[in-house]
């Protein structure tokens, strides 16, 4: 049941998210028109003004006002992501069916027409749109709270809530976002997607009622939503906007969805948000006053709106009362981040101005132990009940997981867990919400419920005493978190979850926004001091990234205090003055008058896309991106389309900005060729689930610098999620011209903007929220299109500069169309001095001597031949279906399935005779070999996964730390011969990378040789390791550099050095011989150079290592980590001849394990680097040197090089397995006929062990370094002797004594005169066999 459910999890999804789409894309033209004059003078009126118009049946109509609200919803939507069902055609049809005249029953619907759906147009609230959070029934439509298994069941009727609304004259137009499970600060889910923050993309718009708060934020009016822990009053402080939490009983709350039915310890209300509090206020004297909900909801006490109350604590006019007000400025448990205790100063002190009496809240009851209460009252169930309803394999909030986790520990093991966080980590705080987080019995529910009354009983006896009007606190301790931070902050709610709990009144209104200076987090700040719940919320706290957030403050009264709520936010609100919140402006990014002022050149630049793409008469085109929000493709004149359709092709083109689109229309209908033209407001990044689209099968399709705009929005999946669209929406073979920016495109203008906006808010920030482009070079287009894609073949590719005088509105008019984005992540205040910054430096650098300006375009354009088809997937739905009737067939006939459960058996099918094809004669072969088609299939999936890993981590951006002035700060020094190949490959490499890099050099040619590499930050390090002295000295004075500081330009910012690593490359230069052949002073030689050199190097720097060599100013910097290279194929399985190679690598694997040993206890990392074989191509020495084969290896030394002769025992002794082990397939350290691995590879490796990506105390790289591993430690000895030729000599050579001749000098005879002349071996000279060892030195 888990595939099935799963599948049908996942079509639900799709199902609601194509429905959303095509319902938008289906709307009539006016809710896709751009914004007109009147419409924002509709959207900026209040409520009761419009209600007035409405009723005065003026120009401003109900409908006319439900398409201006729409258009905005719309534009939002496209935004933030806020949208769930659309309802505007039905609003629409219910206010046509609507009559002027009033209702005289609005409670039952039986007289006032609600079955034919009316609005009651005479109604306090006529004509006013009213959005809906989505757990609100409305007839018609889902209710799905996020759950995909909630799909399909539609209302019949509208619940009472939306009759109430209707019956007052309101328009419900759309439904908004909310989380699964209701319970998180963030809005997403699988059947949605994930809701945004209006004010930055990367922060949540808060939640449950996360969709209400982005809207409203960006225009809307007025809302309705839930709050359980504080789902409409984060939401306001997260997002900018206003909302009260009513009391129980105050407001309806039947004829909704929810995911936690019966769950009545910490009641949920419905409660109504707004876009202003004077809105609010209104709307909730209509609905409480005029409205009688109590009619409609039975759930409602009758308590009409008490406009005395509002009177007596607002500013009547009459003066105003005196006002005893608390402040809560920390609840015990996680104290408010700095930008929220400003936010709380602000509120004070304007109160304090109004006249007020404040005083801080003491000696209330303890605030933790209403948190602990609250949080097992809301979850008594153990997290059963919202997880019932999530389908195997449906997306759960992080937190709502974690609750749900906790819950299903066995208990021993959640014991344990108490204990370890109460006593060892010493957090009392976690210790205790976690102690009882399980199920629990009614028994143990009603103990709570109890301690519940007794809770809120001590609170009502300390306000007694206190005798204040009302508290201001924070509505929680950061502003909004970053997306999936709920993970952490999961706990972090108990400024509103309290008051759910004591049933009080309490509304939020916005104050200001995060300011990056004022409140960022002090010096002595220190996360790991936190309790959990703590350090949970303000690991995300960043001020500099929450530049320009909202921040709102809390005004909470007592029980049923809507009224006196309402009235005192609206005093502290005025008193506020300057500093009131200003709320967001709601404009279109795009104008077609700003386009043709700006940029109406791009058109003119795509002669090229027209040559490529050569338009026939028939063809069907799809144009992506025909300029918009995301781009400006350039049909702004028609120049396109227009040609296109005169040549007899029909276009169609799609763009995510109304505005563009209404141009693009016009400009088709002024050359007469519209009815070849047709045009939808569609995100590019959309294109997958449009269905009409995809199954149009287009001839060809085109996008004219759109591209870099719509690559650029949203996470690099949306990138491939482009592309796949336009491959399904092609016909197989079609092709797909696109013109797009390059790498270097419009770079003087893209500089002067990240200078001047990243000067404010950060170079990080800017260049990843700001930035609005994506240009990438040839390589990533061919790897997109034809790897990661697929499907598509790269026929043609080309770059070219395109210098292009600045348009009529000039430098200005570029700047601030094309650069909109740029500034949007900066207040309001800050931005048209950061334009006029801009403009002014582009003004110098653009300028041509003949007057103008000009800016420089690179454009790429690729042209692709599609080759996908649809088969593979028709095979694939086909067989699922064939999977899900067998499993349905089986569960039917199955007796130990209940029978109200057991599924109807599936029809009898007609069973017709069919030659059986090559299919099915596959099919019977996987039948009948299903153990070896098991393999392939085990054996497919670890190559698969296995190649993306490596893909992956081939991909991974690896770049040293700058400092902020741009200037290096990451050291590594290498310890090898700069002769070596691998040294100076590694130097350049980590040079390239960003490290300042440093040669040990042990002699005055050494340090010329690193010098010649003329790379100023690669430099020699003298040691002398054989003078333990003068070491010492050069070590001291390298630490003494480290510890200086150093500035990357002349009067910079000064920084300090960090030491990375130090990488030991011994010398890699090994004779093969056997060992009665070799000198015992050549073995000497041998120890001291390749053993005893590299040990005494790593002595030398071993004081450094081991000391802290940070400025005493700096906090403690983390400690260098020591690599050792060794080769690892000889040393892997000792074969014959080896002796050198295999002694000094074992030892130094020996040494390197003690090294290990030593300064694990310091913290200091050792990494032992088993090399395989690597391609030195282009780094062997070419002067005077041997030749370079293909594979990178060393050719044989001239005839006249110096050899060293064998005795003839030993050449008849050894001298036939000497050269068959030279030339097997497996010898001398390589696989013979194969190239080495890349650089790259053991770059990529050494740069992941110095980041800690690699934490490995043994890392093994390159060709055959984990082959020979494995053939060292599993394959037996002589069978490797074996394969390397290696045979018996069948007769040893007579002892003839050793007068007269050396055993390492010339024979004494030769030919037939030695002993076994007969099996004579002419033995190669020593030096040719061992450079075909790959680790010989140049």
């Amino acid at each position: 049941m888990f595939l099935l459910d799963y599948l049908q999890h996942r079509r639900d999804c799709r199902l609601k998210q194509v429905e959303r789409a095509g319902l938008i894309a289906s709307l009539p033209a006016p809710y896709h028109d751009p914004l007109t004059a009147s419409d924002k003078e509709t959207l900026t009126q209040p409520i009761e003004s419009l209600v007035a118009s409405v009723h005065a049946g003026g120009t401003t109509t109900a409908l006319s006002v439900l398409r201006s609200y729409g258009k905005l919803a719309l534009k939002a939507h496209a935004r933030t992501n806020c949208l769930t069902e659309i309802l505007l055609p039905s609003a629409e049809s219910w206010l046509s069916s609507s009559s002027s005249e009033g209702l005289e029953q609005s409670a039952d619907g039986k007289e006032n027409g609600n079955k034919e759906n009316k609005i009651n147009l005479k109604g306090p609230l006529a004509g006013v749109p009213v959005s809906l959070k989505d757990t609100v029934i409305v007839g018609g439509y889902d209710a799905t709270v996020g759950y995909s298994s909630f799909v399909g069941r539609r209302a019949v009727v509208d619940g009472p809530m939306v009759r109430l609304l209707k019956d007052a004259g309101a328009v419900p137009y759309v439904k908004t976002n909310l989380p699964i499970t209701l319970l998180s600060f963030e809005s997403a889910n699988d059947v949605w997607g994930r809701t945004r923050n209006p004010h930055n993309a990367a922060y949540s718009a808060g939640g449950s009622t996360g969709g209400e708060s982005a809207l409203l934020a960006l225009g809307g009016r007025i809302g309705i939503g839930s709050d359980v822990a504080g789902s409409v009053r984060v939401p306001a402080h997260f997002a900018g906007c206003y909302s009260i939490r009513c009391s129980t009983g105050r407001w309806p709350k039947v004829g909704i969805a929810t995911s936690m039915p019966g769950q009545e310890g910490v009641p949920s209300v419905y409660s109504p948000m707004a876009r202003t509090l004077d809105d609010l206020t209104y709307f909730a004297r209509a609905v409480l006053g005029e409205m009688k909900p109590w009619r409609y909801d039975y759930t409602v006490h009758p308590l009409p709106w008490r406009r005395g109350v509002e009177e007596e604590f607002g500013d009547s006019g009459k003066g105003k009362r005196k006002l005893r007000v608390g402040v809560l400025r920390t609840d015990g448990v996680v104290d408010p981040s700095p930008a929220c205790a400003r936010a709380l100063r602000m509120a004070e002190e304007a109160l304090k101005r109004d006249g007020c009496e404040v005083v801080d809240v003491e000696g209330a009851p303890d605030m933790y132990e209403g948190l602990r209460l609250a949080s097992l009252l809301l979850n008594a169930d153990g997290c059963q009940m919202f997880e019932s309803f999530r389908r195997p394999g449906e997306w759960l909030d992080a937190g709502a997981s974690q609750l749900r986790g906790l819950a299903a520990l066995w208990a021993p093991f959640r014991y344990l867990y108490y204990l370890w966080v109460r006593y060892v980590r010493g957090d009392r705080v976690w210790a205790g919400l976690v102690r009882h987080w399980r199920a629990h019995s009614a028994y143990e529910n009603w103990k709570l419920v109890a301690q519940r009354e007794l809770y809120r009983a001590a609170w009502f006896e300390w306000w007694n005493e206190q005798g204040l009007d009302v508290i201001i606190t924070p509505p929680n301790a950061t502003p909004a978190v970053p997306h999936d931070g709920m993970r952490d902050a999961v706990s972090s709610c108990g400024y509103t979850f309290l008051f759910n709990l004591l049933d009080y009144s309490a509304g939020v209104l916005p104050v200001t926004h995060v300011d990056k200076t004022l409140d960022r987090l002090p010096a002595s700040f220190n996360l790991k001091k936190l309790n959990g719940v703590a350090r949970g919320a303000y690991k995300h706290y960043d001020a500099e990234r929450m530049h320009g957030l909202p921040v709102g403050v809390q005004v909470v009264g007592r029980r049923l205090e809507e009224e006196k709520v309402l009235a005192i936010m609206k005093r502290l609100e005025d008193a506020l003055g300057e500093d009131k919140y200003r709320l967001i402006k709601q404009q279109d990014n795009w104008s077609s008058e700003a386009y043709q002022n700006a940029a109406s050149f791009v058109p003119k630049l795509a002669t090229k896309v027209m040559q490529w793409l050569d338009p026939q008469k028939d063809d069907v085109i799809l144009d992506v991106g025909c300029g918009g929000e995301h781009s400006q493709s350039g049909i702004f004149d028609g120049v396109l389309n227009v040609e296109m359709a005169r040549a007899g092709a029909r276009v169609h083109g799609i763009d995510a900005s109304p505005a563009m689109i209404a141009a693009a229309k016009s400009a088709a209908e002024s050359a007469s060729v519209a009815d070849n033209c047709s045009f939808e407001v569609l995100d590019a990044t959309k294109l997958p689930s449009a269905d009409h689209l995809q199954r149009a099968k287009y001839t060809k399709a085109f996008s004219n610098a759109a591209l870099h705009w719509i690559l650029a929005t949203g996470p690099p999946e949306t990138r491939e999620a482009v592309f796949r669209g336009v491959r399904d929406a092609l016909a197989p073979g079609s092709p797909f011209v696109f013109e797009m920016g390059g790498p270097g495109n419009v770079a003087e203008v893209r500089a002067a903007l990240l200078s001047a906006v990243g000067r404010r808010v950060g170079i990080e920030r800017a260049a990843n929220e700001a930035d609005p482009w994506f240009f990438p070079d040839e390589e990533w287009v061919r790897e997109i299109l034809e790897v990661r894609v697929g499907g598509w073949k790269v026929e043609r590719i080309e770059c070219e500069w395109r210098p292009t005088q600045a348009d009529k509105g000039g430098v200005e008019g570029w700047v601030r169309l094309m650069g909109k984005k740029w500034f949007e992540v900066l207040p309001e205040e800050e931005r048209e001095e950061c334009i006029r910054e801009v403009i002014e430096v582009l003004e110098v650098i653009c300028s041509l001597p003949r007057g103008g300006h000009m800016l420089s375009y690179l454009s790429s354009l690729p042209n692709d031949i599609q080759k996908y088809s649809r088969d593979v997937a028709d095979y694939v739905d086909r067989h699922v279906d064939q999977i899900a009737e067998t499993l349905r067939d089986a569960l039917a006939k199955s007796q130990w399935v209940p029978e109200q459960f057991r599924p109807r058996p599936p029809p009898p099918r007609t069973i017709v005779t069919v030659p059986v094809g090559a299919l099915e004669k596959v099919q019977d072969w996987i039948s009948r070999h299903k153990i070896l088609v098991s393999f392939i299939a085990v054996t497919t999936g670890v190559v698969a996964y296995r190649t993306y890993r490596n893909t992956a981590r081939w991909r991974k951006t690896r770049r040293a730390r700058r400092s902020r002035s741009g200037g290096r700060m990451d050291v590594v020094v290498i310890a090898g011969s700069p002769g070596l190949p691998l040294t100076r490959s590694l130097s350049l490499d980590m040079e390239r990378k960003g490290f300042v890099v440093f040669i040990v050099c042990n002699s005055h040619e050494d340090e010329i040789m690193v010098q010649n590499l003329a790379r100023p930050d690669i430099r020699p390090l003298s040691i002398d390791i054989t003078d333990p002295p003068s070491a010492g000295n050069s070590i001291d004075a390298f630490a003494r550099y480290l510890q200086s500081s150093h500035a990357a330009i002349p009067n910079g910012k000064r920084h300090h050095l960090l030491l990375k690593a130090v990488i030991l490359i011994p010398s890699l230069k090994y004779a093969t011989s056997p060992i009665a052949t070799i000198p015992p002073s050549s073995f000497a030689d041998l120890f001291n150079t390749h053993l005893l050199q590299p040990i005494l190097t790593i002595q030398a720097f071993l004081p450094l290592l081991t000391t802290r060599v940070a400025p005493p100013s700096e906090k403690e910097r983390p400690n260098p980590k020591v690599l050792v290279f060794t080769p690892s194929i000889i040393s892997s399985i000792n074969p014959p001849f080896h002796a050198p190679e295999a002694t000094v690598c074992s030892a130094l694997s020996a040494f390197t394990e003690v090294l290990t040993a030593e300064l694990r206890p310091l913290g200091i990392p050792v990494t032992h680097v088993q090399l395989g074989t690597f391609d030195f191509a282009g780094f062997t020495p070419a002067a005077n040197s041997r030749l370079v084969q293909p594979h990178g290896l060393l050719t044989a030394p001239p005839e006249d090089a110096e050899s060293l002769p064998w005795p003839d025992s030993a050449r008849h002794a050894y001298g036939k397995n000497f050269v068959s082990q030279s030339s097997s397939a497996i010898s001398a350290g390589r696989i013979r006929g194969l190239r080495g691995s890349s650089l790259k590879e053991l770059h990529n490796a050494v740069f992941d062990v110095i980041d800690g990506s690699i934490t490995s105390g043994t890392v093994r790289v390159g060709l055959g370094a984990s082959v020979y591993g494995f053939v060292g430690r599993w394959v037996p000895r002589g069978l490797v002797s074996w394969m390397m030729g290696i045979r018996k000599v069948d007769e040893l050579a007579t002892w003839q004594g050793t007068t007269g001749s050396s055993a390492f000098g010339s024979p004494k005879s030769s030919g037939s005169d030695a002993p076994g002349g007969d099996s004579f071996v002419a033995v190669p000279p020593l030096e040719h066999v061992a450079d075909a060892n790959v680790w010989r030195e140049g």
